[in-house]
């Protein structure tokens, strides 16, 4: 499967649905698009970098795999976009085309523009999916996110949302080198561990460890199920 996520808007979590979310449940190679700002490398994820204006290197090389994902920076979309309608055809290249989208007023109209853009170069509705990210539990979310609902409702998008929930796992994670991944697949048991440490120091950090492997078992459940939506 070929997956594309992108946003006109930054900050939308459009790496985390990427890296986190969709590359590892498809066992497919990631590829980020982006020149400016910092990408999945960060998180420890190994990745392709490559220029929105590498478009064609950028489609012959997906073409030759069974399974990518592209993450497309919001500095790096028109350009990418822009290629996409030059190379007349080449958005059939991709099987889903994800949209993170957040409930701040600026990142809901460049979502919806987003949408409106892909079914303007040829994208049929129904390979687009949008995910409803860094929700909070107590949200209303046919409130908070009418534009783009409203948008997906008359683009006729029969599939259901993906809804992520915020968790503070990943700013936990930030820039320590480790992933979701490796999180949730440690198994040690630091309940007894932090019984044991006599330094204040070392037991802090296991308990952090101990918070963050069981913010990992409810952030992983969550993207199970948004991703058994995504790829209904």
């Amino acid at each position: 499967m070929k997956v594309c996520v992108l946003n006109f808007s930054g900050n939308v979590g459009k790496t985390t649905v990427a890296a986190h979310l969709i590359a590892p449940r498809l066992g497919a190679k990631l590829f980020s698009v982006e020149s400016l700002n910092s990408d999945a490398a960060a998180d420890g994820v190994e990745l392709q970098r490559i220029k929105a204006k590498q478009y064609a290197d950028l489609q012959s090389a997906i073409l030759a795999i069974d399974n990518a994902v592209v993450d497309v920076g919001a500095s790096n979309v028109e350009t990418f976009l822009k290629l996409m309608g030059t190379f007349a055809g080449s958005h059939e290249d991709y099987d889903l085309f994800v949209i993170p989208v957040v409930k701040e007023k600026k990142q809901l109209a460049d979502s919806v523009n987003t949408l409106q853009t892909l079914c303007r170069l040829g994208v049929h509705p129904s390979k687009l999916r949008v995910v409803l990210n860094m929700v909070d539990p107590d949200d209303d979310i046919e409130a908070d996110f009418a534009p783009v609902l409203v948008i997906a409702q008359d683009l006729d998008l029969q599939v259901p949302h993906a809804v992520m929930y915020r968790n503070e796992l990943f700013e936990r994670l930030k820039g320590s080198g480790r992933n979701l991944a490796s999180v949730a697949a440690d198994t040690t048991d630091y309940r007894v561990l932090i019984k044991q440490a006599d330094a204040p120091e070392e037991k802090h950090r296991l308990i952090d460890r101990l918070a963050e492997q069981r913010l990992s078992v409810s952030c992983k459940q969550n993207m199970d199920q948004a991703f058994r939506a995504l790829v209904a």
